[in-house]
């Protein structure tokens, strides 16, 4: 068994509409909530699971209604995260990344050419919600982040999922003859 010293922080990701002239995009704005230095005791092997576990449980106990919060553990070389919570709206970005431009392109053929930019100016995360574009025609929406670039159609952004039902199906047992 070996002591470790690992540090729990507590990231709050708050829902907000961020406005950009003629572009209204749903974002998260970051606040941290704490940070906090931990000793775990426990085989190697295990590690991992208790920096899950830490995480899991400094996420979970800092819940917001509007919004996501995010535990993440970190000893060295390891880190693990966990991400309470739930929005709203289309998936924009399969996950909570940093937003650092966004650019409108047309199709000309197979090409797509871009034809307006956004600068994000502060910290500003995308995840899920809504985008908006008044007054511009446009087919796709580029979206930067720290780690990549996703291209967004404009046809994914006004589609609607049908709500899951349950059917129950009742069986009628049959009556013997006599």
């Amino acid at each position: 068994m070996m002591a470790l010293k690992a540090l729990v922080r507590t990231v709050v990701f708050k829902r907000d509409v961020e406005l950009f002239n003629d572009l209204a995009l749903t974002v998260y704005r970051a606040d941290e909530l704490s940070w906090r230095e931990i000793v775990i005791r426990s085989k190697e092997s295990n590690l991992i699971n208790r920096l899950i576990e830490e995480a899991s449980i400094a996420a979970y106990n800092s819940r917001i209604a509007d919004g996501y919060s995010m535990g993440v553990a970190e000893a060295p070389g390891l880190t693990a995260w966990e991400v309470e919570g739930e929005g709203g709206g289309i998936v924009i970005n399969p996950g909570l990344v940093k937003l650092r431009k966004l650019t409108l392109f047309k199709a000309h053929g197979e090409r797509l050419t871009p034809i307006k930019e956004y600068e994000v100016r502060g910290d500003l995360y995308v995840y899920d919600g809504e985008i908006r574009v008044e007054g511009v025609e446009y087919d796709a929406i580029g979206i930067y982040s720290e780690n990549y670039v996703r291209i967004v159609l404009k046809e994914e952004l006004y589609q609607t999922t049908k709500p899951r039902t349950w059917v129950k199906v009742k069986q009628v047992r049959k009556r013997r003859k006599r």
